[in-house]
């Protein structure tokens, strides 16, 4: 009849009030507004990712038979955090957090990466900067910063349950997949930002710059949803 075993659609659990938020913030820029923007975020990598929801078909007598089951260990042998950023022109570093991005990590962040990519890309203090409302990004410390920095770019408002609108997620996929198509399979957590890393230095300019090109039609999208989820 068509239908299949699979796992549903991740998306943000909206309510009115975010729909409307939503649709309150979309944009109707040109492309040419869209390019002055750098998106940015963090993703946590796993050295022994398990997805909990791997659906498999069995027999009842086979839960125990080697190909029905997934080896684990306490804390997935370990992880880190990323935090990258890009724009039409460039991708930025691929900045490795060992633990938590805590508050004063954020700002160091801000001011040793963020910074030099901004007066790059813009140098005519043009570029706007985008961020979501994370704990550590909307610390004090972190907007003092921003805001003693408000010369050299602006800082975009962005509204809560949004992330899907967020192009740099779509790199985190583009890593994830690249580290399992990687040669041979990290077994350190050295290997695994090794690996993270060449993944992302191969990403060709038109990856990203695609990304940036089809903003005009994520806009429409939450348009026509009314402030809906979108399959972007």
């Amino acid at each position: 009849m068509g239908f299949g075993s699979s796992r549903s659609t991740r998306i943000p659990l909206l309510n009115a009030r975010h729909r409307a938020a939503r649709l309150a913030w979309v944009r109707e820029w040109t492309l040419e507004d869209w390019k002055r923007v750098a998106w940015s975020d963090e993703s946590r990598f796993r050295l022994l990712h398990v997805d909990g929801s791997l659906m498999i078909w069995r027999q009842a007598h086979e839960a125990m038979d080697s190909a029905c089951q997934v080896g684990t260990v306490q804390g997935h042998g370990g992880s880190f955090m990323v935090w990258g950023v890009l724009s039409w022109q460039f991708l930025g570093s691929l900045v490795l957090v060992p633990t938590s991005l805590n508050v004063i990590r954020y700002a160091e962040l801000l001011g040793d990466h963020l910074h030099p990519f901004m007066l790059y890309c813009h140098p005519h203090g043009n570029g706007v900067f985008q961020q979501d409302n994370c704990t550590s990004h909307r610390s004090q410390l972190a907007t003092a910063w921003l805001d003693e920095h408000s010369s050299d770019f602006s800082v975009m408002n962005w509204p809560l349950r949004i992330s899907d609108l967020n192009l740099i997620g779509h790199l985190w996929d583009v890593l994830e997949k690249g580290v399992k198509a990687h040669h041979t399979t990290p077994a350190t957590l050295t290997e695994l930002w090794t690996a993270l890393a060449d993944v992302w230095q191969a990403i060709p300019v038109e990856r990203f710059r695609k990304l940036v090109e089809f903003i005009p039609r994520r806009m429409a999208a939450v348009i026509k949803a009314r402030g809906g989820t979108t399959r972007y």
